[in-house]
């Protein structure tokens, strides 16, 4: 907004322009008040809507003339923030399609960070964008719906975790995007005597059957406490240094910006708290799953959290009926 020309005084026509200077435009919009009968308070009211409609087409053009190249997140990027040229991208959705999602997805390409070899869409998806993804638009596959507490992925997952967490109770559990909630299920014998359960999950369709999960869980006097957040995975919730282990299945490749995710790992955990991860080998075919954000194989994968201070403990690939490539099964330790 350059200024304003006329008299500001009751009771006069006012006109108001401004100029949108970006490198690829230059645009001059005028706006006038033609009646002679605004006072002041009113031309403003008058203008306001018109001057906003402007600066979002402001806001556009200067999004259509950013710089050229762009930046993965700090923890992906082991050469000093390395600005790419959008010709450099691995891969760019197909946007012929009417997706619903398409005005989110359209805007970004497949790059590969330096150093870490994780790949992720560039520019990193808002917060706004990926509550509209995973509120509106998540499907959730029927097979996961029906899946039994003996199927092998939760069985084969808290076998995994009991190597390492054997004869210990009374630990605090966080898991991010619980699902049905049968891993947490299973592993509720290491929360009795004081601990607790705690599930992240925004779809709705889940948590009935949630709670229902708790409390067969809880049965006979278990002495834990059991917490459902109805979003996504939000750290604010829970205190520093008070989880002694956090899992997560299939949701890793979900995550916009994981440097956010090993903040919040970094400031919950106790010294020595434990992380299970399971998530897609993908970085070979850059494709599948939904809204899928990145793609790593276990070595890239190992690397990021090794840039965030964890220390691998465990590491084993897993075919998954559920997923057509093999899967990674991984348990980290936060170093002191």
């Amino acid at each position: 907004l350059v200024g304003y020309h006329g008299t500001m005084v009751p009771w006069y026509p006012v006109q108001v322009w401004y100029r949108t200077m970006v490198p690829s435009s230059m645009a001059t919009c005028k706006l006038w008040v033609h009646s002679t009968t605004y006072s002041t308070g009113a031309m403003l009211v008058a203008v306001l809507p018109t001057l906003i409609a402007h600066l979002h087409f402001l806001a556009a053009t200067a999004a259509a003339a950013a710089p050229t190249c762009v930046r993965c997140p700090l923890c992906l990027d082991a050469s000093a923030q390395v600005c790419f040229p959008r010709q450099s991208a691995l891969a760019s959705p197909n946007c012929d399609s009417k997706s619903a999602t398409r005005h989110i997805f359209c805007r970004r390409s497949l790059y590969e960070c330096p150093g870490t070899g994780v790949v992720t869409y560039l520019p990193p998806l808002s917060g706004p964008e990926l509550e509209e993804l995973y509120t509106k638009h998540w499907r959730t596959g029927p097979a996961v719906m029906r899946m039994a507490a003996t199927h092998k992925r939760p069985v084969g997952q808290s076998n995994t975790i009991a190597r390492h967490v054997a004869n210990r109770t009374g630990l605090q559990i966080v898991e991010m995007g619980c699902a049905n909630a049968l891993l947490l299920q299973h592993l509720a014998p290491y929360a009795r005597g004081g601990g607790g359960l705690h599930c992240f999950e925004t779809d709705a369709h889940f948590h009935r059957i949630i709670q229902e999960r708790f409390a067969q869980a809880s049965k006979g006097g278990s002495l834990f406490t059991t917490v459902l957040h109805r979003s996504l995975f939000n750290s604010s919730s829970l205190p520093t240094a008070s989880v002694d282990l956090f899992v997560s299945s299939h949701v890793v490749e979900h995550l916009a910006d994981p440097c956010a995710w090993i903040s919040a790992l970094q400031r919950i955990l106790k010294p020595g708290g434990l992380v299970f991860t399971e998530l897609p080998n993908q970085r070979n075919t850059l494709a599948g799953g939904q809204f899928h954000h990145l793609y790593m194989n276990a070595s890239s994968f190992t690397r990021m959290m090794e840039r965030g201070g964890f220390k691998l403990v465990s590491k084993s690939p897993n075919r998954d009926e559920h997923m057509p490539a093999r899967t990674i099964r991984a348990v980290h330790a936060l170093q002191a």
